[in-house]
């Protein structure tokens, strides 16, 4: 499948401190261009704002909710077209986008239950701060502990090739927090090695374990 860029640039759900720069910061690592993807779409968040709902006690819920559906219709016109969707963050809302266009066509869940026999597909979200905190300081809230870069190689590349992973999706990376962009680059390299293309343009990339 040739994969589609979906830029999702929200912060609605934390806080505006560089997580909504994410996708340019990517496209800047080449990210787009080694996808085969420079029709990225990009989804319109509406402006912050630091009120919490007194209702439900969560920031922006409108707006969240506003981001969800057109994330959703970007996700449903991509599968659609025969395209492997790679939603770029942003915060972990934006995950509400690509499980509501899987809602609407069947069975899906997430990674918890991708071996049960009646499930037609799954989606994968990956939160860079799953990485070792050494390894991806480029996050707001930092913990000791996590992933290597070949750890999370080999679980993410295990998972999208099976013909059940129906999308991909990265959020939590803060580029303010790596101003000379090494890890911009490192995590392109991530998605580029592990993301499925069509077989004539995986090249060099595919599959690389640093």
């Amino acid at each position: 499948m040739i994969p589609q860029i979906i830029e999702v640039p929200s912060p609605l759900g934390l806080r505006p401190t560089g997580l909504e720069d994410a996708p340019d910061a990517l496209r800047r690592a080449a990210l787009h261009q080694r996808l085969g993807s420079p029709d990225a779409v990009r989804i319109e968040v509406p402006p912050y704002d630091d009120v919490r709902d007194p209702e439900t006690g969560i920031l922006n819920p409108h707006g969240i909710t506003a981001v969800a559906r057109d994330a959703a219709s970007a996700v449903a016109a991509t599968l659609d077209a025969g395209r492997f969707p790679v939603l770029l963050g942003g915060d972990c809302s934006i995950v509400l986008g690509p499980l509501l266009a899987l809602r609407r066509r069947g069975r899906y869940r997430t990674l918890t239950t991708v071996a049960k026999p009646d499930l037609k597909g799954f989606w994968v979200h990956l939160d860079v701060d799953v990485l070792d905190d050494a390894l991806m300081p480029a996050v707001d809230y930092r913990h000791p502990g996590g992933m290597t870069w070949r750890e999370a190689t080999e679980i993410l590349g295990g998972l999208l090739a099976s013909d059940r992973a129906c999308g991909l999706e990265i959020t939590i990376f803060n580029p303010r927090l790596d101003p000379g962009g090494e890890i911009a680059q490192r995590l392109s390299d991530l998605i580029t090695d592990t993301v499925p293309r069509p077989a004539d343009d995986e090249g060099p990339d595919r599959l690389r374990h640093p």
